[in-house]
């Protein structure tokens, strides 16, 4: 894993125990919850409101493109070609801090744009079963989720059920898959790949695996 930050003054920090960074973070550390009591957080959290249609530069830490502020990136190791479905464990404690943007190797996909974490809506009533649209909803978790879907631009904090994330894999092999700030304060924890469409991680989800492996 590497980080960079762009032209953002924000950059990703690990956060762990003995290891907390001294920067503004309204929400503070939540290492003791994450799977391997580490993750990493886009800091400092300025936690400021959009402006009213969310654009760039209406707010310090945000930037609706990919790839245009800090950026971690992983090397994986792909088996197989082929669509991934991208689901990441992030800390959800406001809508202020909940997306970001998934890329791989010099591509930042539409399918990676504004991969965001919002709670169901339960007001939602679809005579085809489930429910359209996730938005916000009340108090937020203040807790780790599994996210996989990507908000609409502009459009507050709501996610379609049928947007999901995912990136194209074009041959086998090692690639670079890049994870791009959206939103300052956005924690994550870990993310996984899978060509499984009814997959669906709980908990802490799998253990980790490394390049090696």
């Amino acid at each position: 894993m590497s980080g960079s930050n762009g032209d953002f003054k924000q950059t990703w920090r690990v956060i762990k125990a003995g290891n907390v960074p001294k920067v503004r973070d309204k929400d503070g550390p939540h290492f003791n919850s994450a799977s391997a009591k580490v993750y990493v957080e886009a800091l400092p959290d300025e936690k400021q409101a959009h402006g009213p249609n969310g654009r760039d530069g209406e707010k310090p830490g945000l930037m609706d493109n990919g790839g245009g502020a800090a950026i971690l990136t992983y090397e994986v190791d792909f088996l197989n070609a082929g669509d991934y479905r991208f689901w990441v464990r992030m800390f959800i404690s406001d809508t202020e801090s909940n997306s970001l943007h998934l890329g791989i190797n010099d591509d930042w996909p539409t399918l990676g744009e504004r991969v965001e974490g919002c709670q169901r809506n339960p007001e939602c009533n679809n005579p085809n079963g489930g429910c359209k649209y996730y938005k916000q909803t009340g108090p937020i978790n203040n807790a780790w989720m599994w996210v996989k879907t990507r908000r609409e631009p502009h459009n507050g904090c709501f996610a379609q059920e049928n947007m999901m994330a995912m990136v194209t894999v074009e041959n086998p092999g090692v690639h670079i898959i890049k994870i791009s700030m959206r939103e300052d304060g956005a924690e994550l924890d870990k993310f996984i790949l899978t060509q499984d469409l009814d997959y669906k991680p709980t908990g802490e989800g799998p253990e980790e695996t490394s390049l090696t492996e």
